[in-house]
């Protein structure tokens, strides 16, 4: 029986192909299942020398129970075959130097090894190991490269560095990121990292820092700013005190976190409020009527940033936004322009009135523009008219302002028949024609009618500077000289025109004075036309207003027609040479 085992043996093993083995797998030549003594199995080489001095010089691989040269029980994953022990395969189809390690049957135990893909057959590999490349034979090999994580079909190129190396195309090698803790880097600068180690994390310029910074230097452990809740000192971030965000030191506490507020010992101590970042519930706990500064109560009574329309019960940040914004992440942007809701800036759903959505955007709706114009004008040609309502009134009534003024001024330049006027000389009462004897004062000498008719008593014939006492009636019938002699005919149409450069009459230089014997001669009465003017110059409107209706209108030597009341008062009583004019703006 002895004899039959080792003459099996002895054939079998003149089949095994590797040095050293002793039994070689049943299904494949290159797998060696027991090693000589002395030798212990290698996947690489097959079987190598043994730096174990302590196994002992006959042994079966992988073998639990031995029985004299022969296994009897396989360890776990192996099985017995021939007392020898061989790793199980899941196909059988496959070759195992492990268990339930698939191996390609026709390649070599180097290739095999470093293959991590095979095609359906076992029989080519179609990706090798991190690490390893196809050689020219298609054998996976380790790459040529130091560094190199993947080189793909050629062992002697690089496609991906390892973890803080980037690869160089000009000297084909992997250089180390400039940053040590920077575990990926642009392969086109090495000074930006796209991934940092654990434990460390981005800070605004893109440096990787320790996570107690905020922004750190060329030393990422080496702040120049710390996160919320720390303070620096020397350069290094530290805790502030207890349920404190913000701090100087760790005895100065300027913010406490949500639920504690700062007490008069500057300690975070539990907040008298439930509510968020509240500083005033008067009525209850969770019931918040004012926020600290920056923000403000949303509709379920949360504090919220102030562009947003409520906001996380937990969080200031935005959960929606007021109309004409959007949410971005949890914050709150605006919309483009004449837009009421979007997606996003770019992409619009809603526009304001006057304007329609087209490709996203808000376009101005053309039809709207008349009623918008009649929205505009009409308000604003109301106001106009209006204003001119307004002014039209003013200068009207500016203007009858200023001739109650000027017929004020001129009622002054006369007695009052109610007047008294001491004179020295003696008086004469003269009777009227029309009414009862009244008591009339006049100076001595100053005759009573025109050349035939009586003249009208205009004014008071007194010299203002005598001492005069005049008894004027209050009542004095006047009759027109046209009327009462109609033998007084119109003068001629062309009196002298005696004007200064500024068109105002130049004084009246005849030399016949006009006074109480001459008037009728030299001012006679004349007769207007349809316009109320005489010789194409219009009657003063001074003239015309106060004395409307009344038909003693007269010429002057200078051709100017005016009543003749005034003519009187001014030349004949006032004792003036001057021709007489309208105030500016009534002639």
């Amino acid at each position: 029986m002895i004899y039959l085992v080792l003459l099996f043996l002895i054939v079998f093993s003149s089949a095994c192909s590797i040095d050293n083995c002793e039994f070689c797998s049943l299904k494949s030549s290159e797998i060696c299942v027991n090693c000589n003594p002395g030798f212990t199995r290698d996947e690489l080489e097959g079987c190598h020398l043994s730096l174990d001095s302590d196994l002992p010089t006959w042994r079966i691989e992988n073998c639990e129970v031995l029985n004299e040269s022969s296994c009897i029980k396989c360890k776990e994953g192996y099985f017995l075959v021939s007392g020898r022990c061989e790793p199980i395969c899941e196909s059988e189809n496959c070759t195992c130097f492990l268990p339930y390690t698939c191996l390609h049957s026709k390649r070599s135990l180097v290739c095999d090894y470093y293959c991590s893909l095979c095609d359906e057959q076992n029989d080519i590999c179609l990706e090798c190991e991190e690490g390893y490349g196809f050689n020219e034979d298609k054998f996976c090999i380790e790459c040529d490269i130091y560094e190199c994580k993947d080189c793909g079909d050629d062992y002697t190129t690089c496609n991906i560095c390892y973890d803080g190396f980037y690869y160089d195309e000009n000297d084909n090698d992997c250089y180390e990121c400039s940053s040590e803790v920077c575990e990926i880097c642009d392969p086109y600068d090495p000074d930006v990292c796209i991934k940092c180690y654990d434990d460390y994390k981005f800070d605004d310029n893109g440096n990787c820092c320790d996570f107690s910074c905020l922004a750190c230097f060329s030393y990422p452990d080496i702040c120049s700013e710390c996160s919320k809740g720390m303070f620096m000192y020397e350069d290094y971030c530290y805790d502030c005190s207890n349920h404190c965000v913000d701090c100087e030191d760790e005895n100065l506490c300027y913010e406490c976190e949500n639920g504690y507020e700062l007490d008069y010992n500057n300690e975070c101590i539990e907040s008298l409020c439930n509510a968020r970042d509240c500083i005033s519930c008067p009525n209850s706990k969770d019931q918040c009527i004012e926020c600290k500064h920056d923000l403000q109560l949303d509709y379920n009574g949360n504090c919220c940033d102030s562009a947003c329309e409520s906001c996380s019960t937990y969080s200031p940040n935005c959960e929606s936004c007021y109309e004409g914004m959007f949410l971005e992440g949890s914050s709150c942007n605006y919309c483009s322009s004449h837009c009421k809701e979007c997606h996003d800036f770019y992409y619009c759903l809603s526009c304001e009135d006057g304007y329609n959505v087209s490709d996203g955007d808000c376009k101005k709706n053309k039809k709207s523009d008349k009623s918008l114009v009649l929205k505009i004008v009409i308000p604003i040609g109301l106001a106009v008219l209006a204003t001119i309502i307004v002014f039209i009134f003013y200068c009207i009534r500016r203007k009858r302002l200023k001739l109650q003024k000027l017929k004020k001024k001129m009622d002054k330049t006369q007695i009052v028949s109610s007047d008294i006027v001491n004179i020295s000389k003696p008086t004469i009462i003269i009777p009227s024609p029309s009414v009862n004897q009244i008591p009339y004062s006049i100076p001595q000498g100053v005759p009573t009618t025109y050349s035939q008719a009586p003249i009208p008593p205009y004014q008071q014939y007194a010299n203002p500077n005598q001492n005069t006492s005049v008894s004027i009636p209050p009542v004095y019938q006047y009759n027109n000289p046209s009327q009462v002699n109609p033998n007084i005919q119109n003068p001629p149409v062309a009196y002298p025109q005696l004007y200064n450069n500024m068109g105002i009459p130049s004084n009246y230089n005849s030399p016949t004075v006009i006074d109480h014997l001459n008037f009728t001669t030299l001012v006679p009465v004349i007769q207007l036309d349809s316009e109320k003017a005489y010789n194409g110059i219009k009657l003063c409107m001074v003239c015309n207003e106060k004395f409307d209706m009344d038909p003693d209108i007269r010429a002057l030597p200078c051709g100017h027609p005016y009543h003749g009341k005034c003519i009187y008062n001014h030349m004949v009583v006032g004792g003036k040479k001057q021709c007489l004019y309208c105030s500016m703006g009534y002639a």
